[in-house]
């Protein structure tokens, strides 16, 4: 199974509102969808949903790194002390469960599992302001049949194996071992000579 979630239109502070409500409950605790985006908009530090809105915001809707950053869970507990009629509190352990589903919501969903997570990890070499074409889940990322890593880029990047060579390598660094025909003599003519007395 394979989910496709490089879309250029999603918005990701509302898939960010609708997971926060999810979560919730299934704990128990009924959030409105006002009251989720202002969550959601506080967690990016923004006093309102229409202040994220808002055309001078410094945050983009579309922006697949948006679970990456720190939460501002200060401005969550002022968000919930402004709200009325709500199950919320402002207790540390609400607030941090409500900052960690958000970072959950705000990052692009497991390419494998659909799973939001803001363990998931982004494909190929890329960094934040990149657009990864997927993200995967630390859990998923083990199926070696689905994805590897590129013998020169290490283990801190993560690739789909169709996109990898037969020696292991990214596109970026196909080639790297080959040798061109003198190279490849001169290796040749080493290998002899050190195997020339066994």
């Amino acid at each position: 199974m394979s989910i496709n979630n490089h879309d250029s239109d999603i918005d990701y502070t509302a898939a960010a509102a609708a997971h926060l409500r999810a979560e919730a409950k299934k704990r128990g605790i009924r959030i409105g969808s006002s009251h989720a985006h202002a969550i959601v908009a506080a967690h990016l530090g923004y006093n309102s949903r229409a202040a994220l809105l808002a055309p001078n915001a410094d945050h983009c809707l579309d922006d697949q790194w948006l679970g990456q950053e720190e939460p501002h869970k200060e401005l969550i507990s002022d968000a919930i002390a402004r709200m009325r009629d709500t199950e919320l509190t402002t207790a540390q352990e609400m607030v941090d469960f409500l900052a960690l589903t958000i970072q959950d919501g705000l990052t692009p969903p497991c390419c494998m599992t659909g799973r939001r997570s803001s363990d998931n990890i982004p494909l190929g070499d890329v960094q934040p302001g990149d657009e990864p074409e997927a993200w995967v889940h630390p859990s998923a990322a083990h199926d070696s049949d689905q994805f590897g890593h590129c013998r020169c880029c290490g283990s801190s990047v993560l690739y789909r194996v169709e996109d990898l060579d037969s020696q292991g390598l990214c596109e970026e660094h196909k080639g790297e071992f080959d040798c061109d025909e003198e190279e490849q003599k001169d290796w040749d003519d080493l290998v002899e000579y050190l195997t020339k007395d066994s």
